[in-house]
């Protein structure tokens, strides 16, 4: 994924304006567990001239949700509420397979007493990842 980055960064220093290459720069970052570094990317897209692309605010909007779900979920699982963050980490699991989003369900899920859900879980990822 940080490949993938990289390679997002360099088209957009020759073309900024490449509503795709914003589109992907935001997706490797959330596959890379970087949801708020995603979601700031695409607002500052979003306030700029090259905000006439819909597929960005789309993409903004669901990603404002997702980030929204993962903070959500972190001061669950402070809070000891473990099945509110197992629901929101759930959400986020949805848009992103990164371990850092993986090992919060899981965690979440243990802690809930879903031991199974937890490990399958995590095989799954391992095996995403392979």
């Amino acid at each position: 994924c940080s490949e993938s980055a990289s390679d997002c960064r360099k088209a957009l220093e020759l073309e900024p304006g490449n509503v795709r290459a914003h589109s992907r720069l935001a997706k490797a970052l959330v596959e890379a567990g970087k949801l708020h570094e995603a979601l700031e990317h695409l607002s500052r897209v979003i306030q700029g001239e090259v905000a006439t692309a819909g597929d960005l605010q789309t993409e903004h909007a669901r990603l404002t949700e997702v980030c929204a779900a993962w903070d959500q979920g972190v001061v669950a699982m402070d809070g000891g509420d473990f099945e509110l963050a197992l629901q929101c980490f759930s959400f986020v699991e949805r848009a992103s397979s990164s371990p850092k989003v993986v090992v919060m369900a899981a965690r979440a899920a243990v802690s809930s007493g879903l031991c199974d859900r937890a490990i399958t879980a995590t095989l799954r990822s391992l095996v995403r990842a392979l």
